[in-house]
């Protein structure tokens, strides 16, 4: 029930890129173009299970967002970022991506 940055598993030999770019087709049904990686997170979740996540900049390519492999997709003005309730692996990283914004930074 809360809101996450698009993305999901690297399959076997699949680059964290890679692995993006075919997350954005499967569950958005658009293309993505990578600019540069913007944060690594670790994080626990409550069943004790460790998960690392690699956080991108990124453009759309061609074509509207859909939500083809998840419950729903929408787009958030930056500056509402922190009304946002985030999954706990994601939040850190909105919130430093909505400072940076306000600095200019992105």
């Amino acid at each position: 029930g809360r809101w996450e940055f698009s993305g999901g598993k690297m399959e076997v030999g699949e680059s964290a890129a890679a692995a993006l770019s075919r997350e954005f087709r499967e569950e958005l049904g658009v293309p993505v173009r990578l600019r540069t990686e913007y944060d690594r997170v670790t994080y626990r979740n409550p069943a004790g299970i460790t998960v690392r996540v690699r956080f991108y900049l990124a453009e759309l390519g061609d074509g509207a967002p859909r939500a083809k492999d998840v419950a729903a997709v929408t787009w958030v003005e930056m500056e509402r970022l922190d009304g946002v309730d985030f999954v706990p692996a994601d939040r850190p990283v909105a919130m430093r991506l909505l400072a940076d914004w306000r600095r200019g930074n992105v």
